[in-house]
């Protein structure tokens, strides 16, 4: 028996490409994909091998990040034709999503998310939904189950360590059911 082992060359590429959150922060996407040549292959054989991994790695990042795009057919690269463009709501949530990472979107909550998702006592009402719109308030804990009554709001303002709620005094808003 004889030992047949490849003396393949393997080669890899990266791709990187951030976004503003248009909120002082960023959306990044990276891809890394590798290939292998063969031991023979020419220079030239490498390079078209670098530059179909690099337009493998770009066309996934820009996917991900929802950028259109287009393959230049003169030059056979891949072009960004622009950039998403981050709506206010967009901004917030990315905003809340670093203060607070491992939460989720409230199911029918509009442009509020739930802190406490596996607590979440059904759809949030219309009327909180407005309330939180109107005060700039993006995310919230929902109380409704814990509640007792009127004596505790069913909802709070989720406010991250250090930063200021726009209640009394700087705390966490409360939100009670309106009668």
């Amino acid at each position: 028996m004889t030992d047949q082992t490849t003396n393949d060359r393997k080669i890899s590429v990266s791709f990187s490409r951030k976004l503003s959150d248009g909120n002082y922060g960023t959306i990044e996407a990276t891809a890394w994909v590798q290939g292998d040549a063969a031991p023979d292959a020419t220079p030239g054989d490498v390079s078209i091998l670098l530059a179909d991994l690099f337009s493998a790695a770009k066309v996934t990042v820009l996917d991900q990040l929802g950028c259109e795009y287009e393959m230049d057919a003169d030059n056979g690269i891949i072009v960004e034709k622009a950039a998403p463009t981050p709506t206010t709501v967009q901004s917030a949530a990315a905003a809340v999503a670093r203060a607070m990472p491992g939460t989720t979107d409230a199911s029918g909550g509009g442009d509020v998310r739930v802190m406490n998702p596996n607590d979440q006592d059904g759809p949030l009402p219309a009327w909180l939904v407005n309330a939180c719109q109107r005060d700039g308030v993006t995310a919230v804990w929902d109380n409704r189950r814990a509640a007792a009554g009127t004596k505790q709001p069913h909802f709070k303002e989720a406010v991250a360590r250090g930063a200021t709620g726009r209640g009394k005094d700087g705390q966490a808003k409360d939100y009670w059911t309106p009668r």
